[in-house]
């Protein structure tokens, strides 16, 4: 092998943080480079984390305050749950101020959400964030759960996480990471943590007619007793609802029989009770608005990140002065400040968002250039900075992710962050490929490639840094070849887990014999062979020098010619066997009525029935079920939670649009409601049968399965009535179903019959010159498609459920995957039939229809692993849930 050829690169150094062996040092302009370091130095924080500011005026739960004291005390794991606006945030907040809670010896740790859905922050970025939170290292340290358990292990916090999205791994890992600790957990329904659990409903009304009558500043006598006991009535005796219009009773000086008229003559479509009290608050002070007032607050509700600046307010208005607004609605508590920040009642989000008068639309591009002009505050607009690259995603504005993509990159790597990281790097390469920006795709392969060596991906790293280095070797990017080359020699020279075995196994040693002739011939040819090769590369060194690249002092690179080895092959992941006996997977045990989920798990649309006419029902939160449509079937949710898509039988002369006009007596087509006011459109009318409806993250398009003379492809109709056919198949196969688009992306996971048997493919929404639109399937990353039926969406678009049999025998499973197709695992084993699953809003629940004694029931279950829980008691059958956003 050639000298090293040592040269200097030029750049901008950041910052570095050190995962294992490897320093990651961040370049603003080529890349993240890869250094070997030793451990950096770790040490607990000087200052004891102090606990957050008790709520102002806080009423009564002295009992759950009793509770809460002894459990932290004895160092329990904590769960409270219920719906928003009950006051679960505040009681956190107190009791983190108890006497138990004080007296732990590492003091109080709070961990909040960064964005409004929860999602941006994955499981290893929480634990960075709590081991940040305690300990301090130089240069920083990044861990995961394994690394920070010997840190954390040996702390005694109490360990506060207010609405913070936990997967069911992280869960279990929380007792092992603070056995001395205390954890308390605050979630809108209960999930699958081995905890304590405290169910937060409403207020006894004795305490909403005190809370309501304190915050007015009224004195409860004879002559107003009645007036308010019904406003506590309508608003449910829920906390936040109370609190509000308390408040802006005090504030506007309204008459409670004035209040008690306005709130009862709102019309609200909800029919979740507490959702219904939060709405009709909102309702009622949004209405005594001044208009000034109503667009500051349609800015905080329409604005991503949990929190946000005056400053933003104001740029989002045309840079006027709001901090007389601001000032109001902080009165009134539909503001709070979180300072220097402000808030919005999380509450409040769905109200705010659906009595907004403006729009995405003419919001979140100001936030864009707001973000692009405020770099510097990085580490406080995160949340801001997620939400904004994610609609810039659905609103095709490629240049705004790439910008926002980067100018958040050193934050998240240097943070530790790389769950957010590794999202963030896939958008930004989505964008550059959409835009033909070769540049930047090779950066964004380039910090892909290095993350997945942090990560210990090996075969993944080395895919990524290789498609990095071709592009910029053919852009003549000399620089950011080098850096790219370093971190490939790194991980070449690095012994892959399969040497590290070997070099491990015994050797059994041998009795000399005198001198081996041969091994001594074959040795001196080698050496022979060196030979030659370091004169034939002396010559071409002379004939062919290197270039020069520019030199800056700032840091010195190797470069090594790769070894020529053949590419490495794509590793197919492991598919489930429908024999296999998963440990520690659930079985269902039949619960003989159904069981209300509660919180903003919301409500789910179904199908009811086995044969025509088949009905479309509405399951409530408290387990009761109306029916919505007659003579439907197939229901699916727009992303808004407004307009229901489903399939409904016509019957007569057929409009035709993608083949020659023919009459048919009945074929199913894709119809959309509007739920505020029942009206409907038919969106198709051809001589196909239809089924499985799926929107587009903006609302404004549907794919869905439509039969073809030969078997069934996935179309797609736009909000112009265009329709085209996605999956035209040049291999003969025409059987493809179940698609699913991407909560927020052009991604499409569908289920297409394959050379053995159904398998997942995921496709790419693109741009085709022959049918207009098309989806180019895109094997899943390290592998082929994933065996399996019926995929399905998380909310947060980071992962996917799937059901899979051999359909023989069974067993039937229900497994769930990374959106890449890793870390594919079980999460429950079933004897019978079990089909369509389907998220619930928040991420924490997956529903399913499982087919039990010969009659189908929606059930639902935790993905911790908790027994499922049976939602529906039809008579005839009930499948195909989707949960309402």
């Amino acid at each position: 092998m050639p000298e090293p050829v040592s040269i200097q690169v030029s750049g901008n150094i950041d910052g570095s943080i050190v995962v294992g062996d490897n320093n990651f040092v961040v370049n603003t302009n080529y890349g993240t480079i890869i250094q070997q370091q030793a451990a950096p130095q770790v040490k607990a924080r000087a200052f004891v984390a102090q606990p957050p500011r008790a709520p102002r005026g806080f009423i009564n739960r002295t009992a759950e305050l009793a509770s809460l004291e002894n459990w932290i005390a004895t160092h329990e794991i904590i769960l409270l749950h219920g719906p928003d606006g009950m006051g679960k945030s505040a009681l956190l907040r107190q009791a983190a101020n108890l006497a138990a809670a004080k007296a732990m010896p590492h003091g109080v740790v709070m961990l909040e959400n960064i964005d409004v859905d929860g999602q941006a922050l994955g499981p290893d970025d929480i634990v960075q964030r709590l081991f940040d939170a305690l300990f301090e290292s130089n240069p920083p340290l990044k861990v995961n759960a394994t690394s920070a358990r010997s840190y954390l292990s040996n702390t005694h916090p109490l360990i506060l996480m207010d609405e913070v999205g936990l997967t069911p791994a992280l869960q279990r890992a929380l007792p092992d990471l603070f056995p001395g600790g205390a954890i308390l957990l605050a979630a809108d329904a209960p999930f699958g943590a081995d905890a304590q659990r405290l169910a937060i409903g409403p207020l006894p009304r004795a305490e909403s007619l005190t809370l309501l009558a304190s915050r007015a500043e009224l004195t409860v006598d004879d002559a107003n007793r009645t007036t308010l006991e019904k406003i506590c009535e309508l608003l449910g005796d829920v906390s936040l609802a109370l609190v509000i219009t308390g408040n802006v009773l005090r504030e506007t000086q309204t008459s409670p029989e004035a209040a008690l008229q306005t709130i009862e003559a709102l019309a609200l479509p909800e029919r979740d009770p507490a959702l219904l009290a939060l709405s009709r608050a909102y309702g009622f002070a949004f209405g005594l608005l001044r208009p000034e007032e109503q667009q500051v607050l349609s800015v905080a509700a329409l604005t991503p990140g949990v929190s946000m600046t005056p400053e933003w307010l104001s740029a989002a208005l045309g840079n006027v002065d709001v901090s007389a607004f601001i000032e109001r609605l902080k009165a009134m508590g539909l503001l709070f400040t979180n300072s220097p920040r402000l808030r919005l009642p999380p509450g409040f989000i769905i109200p705010a968002r659906r009595a907004s008068v403006l729009d995405e639309q003419s919001v979140l591009p100001r936030l864009i250039t707001f973000l692009r002009e405020h770099q510097e505050n990085v580490q406080d607009e995160l949340g801001n900075i997620f939400g904004a690259i994610a609609w810039a995603v659905k609103a095709n504005r490629p240049a705004d992710v790439i910008a926002l993509g980067r100018a958040i990159d050193p934050t998240l790597t240097l943070s530790g962050l790389w769950d957010a990281w590794n999202l963030v790097l896939e958008d930004i390469l989505n964008a550059a490929r959409q835009r033909n920006d070769a540049s930047v795709e090779a950066w964004a392969l380039h910090q892909l490639g290095t993350r997945a060596i942090g990560a210990g991906t090996r075969q993944q790293a080395l895919s990524l840094l290789r498609q990095a280095l071709q592009i910029r070797q053919n852009l003549g990017d000399t620089t950011g070849a080098a850096y790219t080359q370093h971190n490939l020699n790194l991980l070449l020279a690095a012994p892959s887990a399969n040497d590290t075995m070997q070099s491990k196994k015994p050797v059994k040693p041998q009795q000399s014999s005198g001198p081996n002739w041969w091994m001594l011939l074959g040795g001196l040819m080698v050496l022979g062979l060196l030979l030659l090769t370091g004169l034939i590369f002396i010559g071409w060194q002379i004939f062919n020098p290197l270039p020069t690249p520019t030199l800056t002092p700032t840091l010195t690179v190797e470069i090594i010619t790769p070894p020529t080895d053949t590419p490495t092959p794509e590793i197919s992941p492991t598919l489930p066997d429908a024999s296999e006996t998963p440990t520690d997977v659930p079985t269902i045990t039949v619960t003989p009525t159904p069981t209300a989920l509660g919180g903003r798990s919301g409500e789910i649309a179904f199908e009811s029935g086995l044969e025509d006419p088949l009905f479309v029902k509405l399951l409530g939160a408290d387990a009761s079920s109306s029916e919505l449509l007659k003579d439907a079937s197939d229901p699916a949710w727009s992303p808004d939670g407004k307009k229901l898509a489903y399939i409904a039988p016509v019957t007569g002369p057929i409009i035709n649009i993608a083949y020659p006009a023919q009459d048919a007596p009945k074929t199913r087509q894709v119809f959309v409601m509007d739920t505020s006011d029942g009206s409907v459109n038919q969106m198709t009318n051809n001589a196909f049968d239809k089924s499985h409806p799926t929107w587009s993250p903006d609302g404004k398009s549907l794919a869905f399965v439509q039969q073809t003379r030969s078997g069934s492809d996935i179309y797609m109709i736009d909000s112009n009535g265009n329709l085209y056919d996605l999956t035209i198949d040049s291999d003969g196969v025409d059987q493809n179903q179940y698609p699913e688009w991407s909560p927020k992306g052009n991604n499409i996971v569908y289920q297409k019959l394959g050379t053995d048997d159904w398998e997942i493919v995921m496709g790419t929404l693109k741009p085709d010159s022959i049918s207009g639109m098309k989806l180019e399937n895109v094997p899943f990353r390290g592998g082929k498609p994933v065996y399996g039926v019926q995929p399905s969406w998380s909310s947060d678009g980071k992962q996917i459920a799937f059901v899979y049999t051999n359909r023989q025998d069974g067993p039937w499973l229900l497994r769930v995957m990374n959106r890449d197709g890793s870390n594919q695992h079980t999460v429950l084993k079933q004897a019978t039939s079990l089909f369509a699953p389907d998220w619930s809003p928040d991420g924490l629940l997956l529903a399913f229809a499982l087919s039990d004694d010969g009659v189908t029931q929606i059930y639902a279950m935790a993905l911790g692993g908790s027994n499922p829980q049976r939602l529906t008691a039809e008579a005839t059958s009930a499948t195909e849930p989707d949960w309402r956003p």
